[in-house]
């Protein structure tokens, strides 16, 4: 049974050794504040008095007061009455809790403090306090930053105090990213940037092993590269690796081997209109018309272009369209949209494609007809006979086209004329009496897959500027 300050054995007596039974007794508080017999069961410091003011047996008159101090607590308390976790892990006394993280929020919240005496549990602020501080005795009312915070409790109604420690670790970054790349070829795995003759400092975004994105200033972090096995500037053009990363960050640590995604590397390039065009190739100039044009868009949003790639039968037909002044703003070159259908015809053509558009007008106007069985074949790569065939037809539809009088001789004058299929000889002899196909004497390879950079390269030569004078001609460009 607990024991507390019983007042009913308070005893008062006079000079002479006389007990004298009338007193009051009263009591405050450790402020000062009037308090009652009752509060001397609660933990506490109290100052009781007594006060006397009577006449004693022998008809004196008796007066005065004394106090005494009564501390009120708990004598029992060991660390065993103390409970401190730390997400939801327990830290006993002078323990160091090493799992927390940092994580950019307050963690102060996963800290847990429980004081109990018997089946009773004691109250913060009347019972015990408790304090934060960090590596710097100071004390602090959040746990952010990676740090070595002490959790101090303090008895106020018992003489214990107990302390646990919280080590919030640095953040392992593992992987790093350009966050402004020219162009990002992931199929070759390739960061490209513009070349501006200075020394590069690129964006990073970086990533821990969880795949958790983190984003530090210019100033926590300093890169070094290499160029061909050789430690280099990042500035002239040219194919770089990242040879060592040093991080500064308070909240961040570099992991043993932090770099480039596996297999990735930097590409410092001065191509201006796609990153995979170069300045010198032969599509270059016809390329950087057809995107000011508005005829392309580089490949999924992207700054890509994929030059050397064939070009779907879909795609070509957006080239057409927007050739004619049809216009996809409301979608993204390989993506469909639910929102907006075409009825085109074609038994293995999704209405919501991004091409869908472009192919119902180019149905109607006859450019195209599709397969023997009713399909289109979007999917299908062009071959350069079929690619011309639907720009003979578009040019009809311009009102420009003007038939060759010999195909047999315009095609004689090629080394594989004679391998044009004979749905294809009128409009392939068209484009190279025209200068659009083969010039040169170049090979034709009718049969042959069209590479995206000569499709553009002819399209181009055919029609360098935007015609939007088809608008109310048959297919109704919109």
């Amino acid at each position: 049974m607990p024991a507390y300050f019983d007042s009913s054995k308070v005893t008062v007596e006079d000079q002479d050794g006389d007990e004298i039974e009338d007193f009051d007794v009263t009591v405050v508080d450790e402020d000062g504040k009037e308090a009652t017999l009752d509060d001397l069961k609660t933990p506490g410091t109290w100052t009781v008095t007594v006060t006397v003011n009577a006449t004693n047996d022998d008809g004196e008159v008796v007066a005065g007061s004394e106090y005494v101090t009564v501390k009120v607590g708990y004598t029992t308390m060991t660390e065993a009455n103390v409970f401190v976790s730390f997400d939801g892990r327990n830290i006993a006394d002078g323990q160091t809790d090493s799992q927390a993280v940092y994580s950019g929020e307050d963690q102060l919240d996963k800290l847990s403090v429980k004081v109990v005496s018997g089946d009773k549990e004691l109250a913060e602020g009347t019972d015990y306090e408790v304090k934060v501080t960090n590596s710097k005795d100071e004390e602090v009312k959040e746990i952010v930053d990676a740090d070595l915070y002490t959790i101090t409790v303090k008895g106020l109604s018992f003489d214990t105090s107990y302390t646990a420690n919280i080590d919030v670790q640095k953040v392992e970054l593992t992987t790093l990213i350009p966050s402004n790349p020219f162009a990002v070829d992931t199929a070759n795995e390739i960061y490209y940037l513009n070349h501006t003759g200075e020394e590069l400092e690129p964006e990073y975004t970086f990533e821990d092993a969880e795949g958790n994105e983190w984003k530090l200033s210019a100033d926590e972090y300093e890169l070094t590269y290499k160029k061909g096995g050789t430690s280099a500037d990042l500035k002239d053009e040219g194919t770089y690796t990242i040879d060592n990363v040093s991080v500064t960050a308070k909240n961040f640590r570099a992991g043993a081997s932090v770099a480039l995604p596996t297999g990735y590397t930097i590409v410092v390039t001065s191509n201006r209109v796609f990153a995979d065009v170069p300045n010198d190739a032969y599509y270059a100039e016809a390329v950087a018309t057809a995107k000011q044009e508005g005829y392309i868009e580089g490949m999924g949003g992207s700054n890509m272009f994929m030059p050397n790639n064939g070009i779907s039968r879909a795609d070509i037909v957006v080239v057409l369209y927007r050739m004619a002044g049809g216009s996809l703003d409301s979608m993204k070159d390989g993506m469909t949209n639910e929102e907006v259908s075409y009825v085109t015809g074609f038994g293995d053509v999704d209405k919501n494609a991004y091409y869908a558009k472009a192919l119902a007008w180019a149905a109607k106007a006859g450019i195209v007809t599709g397969y023997e069985d009713g399909n289109f074949g979007p999917a299908d790569y062009v071959t350069v006979e079929q690619f011309v065939t639907m720009l003979a037809r578009y040019a009809e539809l311009c009102g420009n086209y003007e038939g060759v009088e010999d195909v047999d001789a315009v095609l004689g004058d090629v080394a594989d004329g004679d391998q044009v299929s004979e749905f294809g000889q009128e409009a392939v002899a068209w484009a190279i009496d025209n200068g659009y196909l083969a010039q040169g004497g170049a090979d034709v390879q009718p049969q042959s897959q069209v590479s995206r950079g000569r499709a553009i390269t002819v399209a181009v030569r055919y029609q360098p500027e935007q015609n939007d004078g088809l608008i109310n001609l048959p297919g109704g460009v919109k």
